[in-house]
């Protein structure tokens, strides 16, 4: 049912009742790295798993890849810490590009100094396979996904990696990598997810219609 939202940057918000599980449901407006204490953000990402470049800001793509970075004092990044771990699960545990469409790939919200982890507080990134790259004889082409099952299976595979996250306890990344080594030593530390955002799918560079795509997410 819906109920009045708490502050200006909550468009709607919406209460699912269960006496063991209480969710809320937020829909709202802005910049998805100026929201703080998410432990999730969703990525929605190409089939080859290959991020937006740091220029391209119309992109959330871009900018989560820019805000999970390690920039030196002068500004210059030297960790592009997301894809180069989004690199390594598909090279040590996925094994193949292009991935499957809906696929969900978790990945810690960049380098421990970046602003995604110092400032924002996020814990980890899931990049869903939503846009199908397609190679034509004079190039390439962008198929994102727009029938509302396959909307509805993107929501369901990152709420599914929620709970695999936490039965892991946070331990993530492939064997035998210092991020790793790192996840289980703080295994004894670890918090289990309470929230997560979504993007709204296909809304923005690719023009899907929001009154479509907000029913089949929610």
């Amino acid at each position: 049912r819906p109920v009045p939202a708490k502050n200006a940057l909550c468009a709607a918000a919406f209460e699912l009742r269960n006496r063991l599980h209480p969710c809320r449901i937020y829909l709202t407006t802005g910049d998805i790295t100026k929201v703080r204490d998410i432990d999730v953000l969703v990525n929605s990402e190409n089939n080859f798993m290959q991020m937006a470049r740091v220029f391209e800001t119309r992109h959330v793509s871009s900018v989560l890849r820019y805000a999970g970075s390690w920039e030196n004092e002068a500004g210059h990044v030297i960790s592009d810490a997301v894809q180069e771990e989004l690199d390594q699960q598909i090279r040590l545990k996925v094994g193949i590009r292009p991935v499957a469409l809906g696929k969900v790939i978790a990945t810690n919200a960049g380098h421990p100094n970046s602003k995604l982890r110092r400032k924002q507080k996020a814990r980890y990134i899931f990049h869903v396979a939503t846009v199908e790259v397609l190679h034509g004889g004079v190039g390439i082409a962008l198929r994102p996904l727009t029938e509302g099952p396959a909307i509805r299976d993107c929501v369901a595979n990152c709420l599914d990696m929620t709970q695999d996250v936490d039965y892991h306890k946070g331990v993530i990344s492939p064997e035998n990598t210092e991020q790793r080594i790192l996840e289980e030593e703080n295994v004894r530390h670890y918090t289990p997810i309470r929230s997560i955002i979504f993007p709204l799918f296909g809304t923005g560079h690719d023009g899907i219609p929001v009154q479509y795509v907000v029913p089949a997410m929610l």
